[in-house]
């Protein structure tokens, strides 16, 4: 079963209403163009569904769509077809006919020069849905939960959103958002999309003008259409809701929906993807055409007379430019991208180094300039300013490699005055945790506190006395942290079960504490912080294994049956 329900507003902006619509049963007579449900069988049946916008001022564009949905009607009277192609085929030509209907009305009127219509018709067919389009006229459709645009609107801001120049919200507020490439009365030869469907239970088919669609988003559409109790009931509504925004210009639905066991439930979550059986082609108008177009009388109008040719050229000088705009903008993107990881890698291996410089060291300043350079750089960009981003991408690769170079000089610089800042601050902040760790075996250590006094003592000692300074301290770390834990691990009796294991990870400790001395005393920062870390875990290992030896129990005779007890 198929029910339809149509209706059209004036809108609130406009002084006379140029759309026009068509529900019928054109093989059977059965036609209606009064507001009221209508009930269709598809056994033995075809419905049709048409809506008409006009155009070219009140008078000519009322002309205009009506006689596109009459020169339709009788095109489509007694409608026979024994096969796919064929219906499609009846639905093109029923247009094509309107096309010239309107065409001569206009010869013979010279005052409706320039009138024109959209057009979107839809058949029901052999279980399928087949749509012909020209112009901007929608068809929807709603099923379940989703929405999906069955057409493609025939208009200048598409053509700009298909290339991807535009975002569909952008082409809301176009200044050329009204501009369609093609109407019926505009032109002798038609390029007529068309596509099919299979509707499933429960779906709705909506047909609409801009009126509607241009005001009423997708998914308001959907939202309005399930919460309505019935057809008549969701197109009134749909139309309050246009006029509410303003209704600038007249408002047309065309709802039916369709149910039974004949079709197939619909699947969870399955888009609907509509079949292209014919494709839109923007062609030029010739000089016949161009003398049967004239002035529209609204903003909506085609301009095909004069600018359809123009359009065809703009937009593929459009097209080329925007082109050759991607492509400067991918590649000063991705160059800026590189650099970006280039420099965020290299800060991220050489953060420590830079941790341990004074806070008014120049490389500092330089981390900061790169990082600005790069920053603005993607500014520019955004803004398409393309010579201005590559130029302080220029920037920033010059002062990254300066920064890198200075940064691995002053890093493999010996300890020599002010050169070896960063390797000197790294063994000052080390002698501090030494201490630390120290402290953490042997509380009783005689090795002294890194006060600031002291911190600022040894930075001004001249390089072999501070690296002999270190030396001293390292061996003195050793000697009151192993002996301490070696005496307790000698107390243990050899018997305990854990004696072996305790014993192991002494030896352990003491490789790595003897070890580790040369790499921490290299000159090279790298080196340097490798030795660190093999030093700072064999005193690790040394306060772990003396607070495992304070928690065993010594057994109490050699013969005790509690040998090995926590």
């Amino acid at each position: 079963m198929i029910k339809a329900f149509a209706q059209t507003d004036i809108g609130r902006a406009r002084d006379g209403n140029e759309d026009s619509f068509l529900v019928g049963d054109f093989s059977s007579e059965q036609g209606n163009r009064l507001p009221r449900v209508m009930e269709f069988s598809p056994q033995g049946g075809t419905p049709i569904f048409m809506v008409s916008d006009g155009m070219g001022g009140a008078a000519a564009g009322e002309v205009a769509s009506s006689l596109a949905v009459k020169t339709a009607r009788e095109k489509l009277r007694g409608l026979q077809s024994s096969g796919e192609s064929r219906f499609v085929e009846q639905l093109v030509q029923a247009l094509e006919a309107a096309n010239r209907a309107i065409l001569d009305h206009a010869k013979q009127h010279p005052q409706m020069r320039g009138m024109g219509a959209t057009a979107t018709l839809a058949g029901f067919f052999k279980d399928k849905i087949y749509i012909a389009q020209v112009g901007d006229s929608r068809a929807y459709l709603i099923r379940q939960n989703m929405i999906r645009q069955l057409t493609r609107d025939q208009s200048f801001v598409n053509q700009l959103i298909e290339a991807g120049k535009i975002s569909e919200e952008e082409a809301e507020v176009h200044p050329r958002r009204n501009v369609i490439l093609q109407a019926l009365g505009n032109q002798g030869k038609l390029s007529v999309a068309a596509v099919s469907i299979q509707p499933c239970d429960g779906d709705y088919l909506l047909l609409c003008s801009d009126g509607l669609s241009g005001v009423v988003q997708k998914e308001e559409i959907r939202e309005i259409v399930a919460g309505a109790p019935d057809l008549s009931e969701a197109v009134q509504r749909l139309i309050m809701f246009a006029n509410e925004r303003g209704g600038p210009d007249n408002i047309t639905a065309v709802l039916s929906r369709f149910s039974g066991s004949g079709l197939p439930a619909p699947k969870e979550n399955e888009v609907p993807v509509p079949r292209v059986l014919r494709k839109f082609e923007a062609a030029l108008a010739s000089d016949e055409d161009a003398a049967q177009a004239g002035s529209r009388g609204r903003l909506k109008t085609v301009w095909l007379a004069i600018i359809l040719a123009a359009a065809g050229l703009m937009l593929a000088w459009f097209v080329a430019g925007f082109m050759i705009r991607q492509e400067r903008q991918k590649q000063t993107g991705d160059r800026l991208s590189q650099l970006r990881n280039r420099y965020e890698s290299y800060l991220a291996g050489n953060r420590e180094n830079l941790k341990l410089l004074p806070a008014s060291h120049p490389l500092l300043v330089d981390t900061a300039r790169v990082a600005g350079f790069l920053k603005e750089a993607r500014s520019a960009l955004e803004q398409n300013d393309f010579n201005r981003a590559a130029a302080l991408g220029d920037s920033a690769e010059k002062h990254l490699a300066g920064w890198k170079a200075e940064l691995e000089r002053e890093s493999s610089r010996p300890p020599d005055g002010a050169a070896g800042a960063v390797l000197r601050a790294f063994w000052l902040e080390n002698w501090g945790q030494i201490k630390q760790k120290t402290d953490a075996v042997n509380p009783g250590n005689s090795l002294p506190a890194l006060t600031s006094a002291e911190t600022e003592r040894l930075a001004g000692l001249p390089s072999q006395e501070f690296h002999a300074g270190l030396q001293r301290y390292l061996q003195n770390a050793v000697d009151s942290a192993y002996p301490y834990v070696q005496t307790r691990m000698a107390a243990l009796d050899r018997r305990h079960p854990r004696w072996q294991s305790l014993n192991d990870s002494l030896a352990t400790a003491r490789e790595l504490l003897q070890t580790s001395q040369p790499s921490l005393l290299s000159s090279d920062v790298e080196e340097a912080r490798s030795g660190s870390k093999k030093f700072l875990q064999g005193l690790d290992i040394l306060r772990s294994l003396k607070e495992k030896l304070t928690g065993l129990r010594q057994p109490a005779s050699p013969d005790s049956a509690n040998l090995g007890k926590e």
